[in-house]
């Protein structure tokens, strides 16, 4: 899509705290979205759960094991040379898959972190005029998506990506798509606003957490609401 790298740099957000991860890892994914933009001219855009999170709770879910971000390049040089050079620990998922080619079908990034939450970065790329979608390598997000839900990866509209707009998550405004409540309703139907929950073994359930933590950040939230 037409989107501006500078326009993928996340900002500061002035808060007065921020709950589980703590804001060490905020601090890590903004710093990540910014090399990746800077240098490169790729955007990593908030997705999935993430995306859910900052809109729904301006942050990571604290029952979630991982933060998801959509990379909108296959430049595998690129990305690992920004992992690298952030001293950050990775592997990229499908690469195991294919002993001959040392490449097989994954999403994209699987990240290590000093914190409890890791990284899925998918790899995402334009696939018609009208819409994009997560690609992976080799069709990677397809047969992570059949493999792990039946079903074909979702494809959004073209025009979410193309005016990328900054939400709060963490102590940060990272990069999102526009209308990302659209995506939200294409994705979790709309049940996302008042359901919570993981999927994966290990997820802790969000009804120990939800009713007592509903927002990461401690701020009476003006200028970007409640979402609620």
């Amino acid at each position: 899509p037409p989107m501006n790298p500078k326009h993928c740099i996340p900002k500061k957000w002035n808060i007065q705290q921020c709950y589980s991860p703590p804001c060490g890892m905020y601090d890590m994914l903004a710093k990540l979205a910014t090399l990746l933009a800077k240098k490169h001219s790729i955007c990593m855009l908030l997705d999935s759960g993430s995306l859910l999170g900052a809109v729904r709770n301006n942050g990571h879910l604290e029952w979630d094991k991982d933060t998801d971000f959509a990379v909108f390049s296959t430049n595998l040089t690129a990305i690992e040379s920004s992992l690298d050079a952030m001293k950050l620990k990775w592997k990229y998922v499908g690469k195991e898959n294919n002993g001959l080619t040392n490449i097989g079908q994954g999403f994209g990034y699987h990240v290590y972190t000093e914190y409890k939450q890791y990284i899925d970065l998918w790899l995402w790329s334009k696939v018609s005029d009208t819409h994009v979608s997560c690609v992976g390598i080799n069709n990677g997000c397809e047969y992570w998506y059949l493999h792990n839900w039946k079903k074909k990866p979702p494809t959004y509209n073209v025009h979410y990506y193309e005016n990328i707009i900054h939400i709060p998550f963490g102590q940060w405004l990272m990069p999102s798509p526009n209308h990302p409540e659209n995506i939200l309703n294409q994705k979790y139907s709309r049940s996302w606003k008042t359901k919570c929950g993981g999927w994966q073994r290990g997820d802790i359930p969000c009804s120990r957490l939800y009713k007592v933590r509903l927002f990461v950040c401690l701020l009476q939230l003006v200028e970007y609401g409640t979402f609620l």
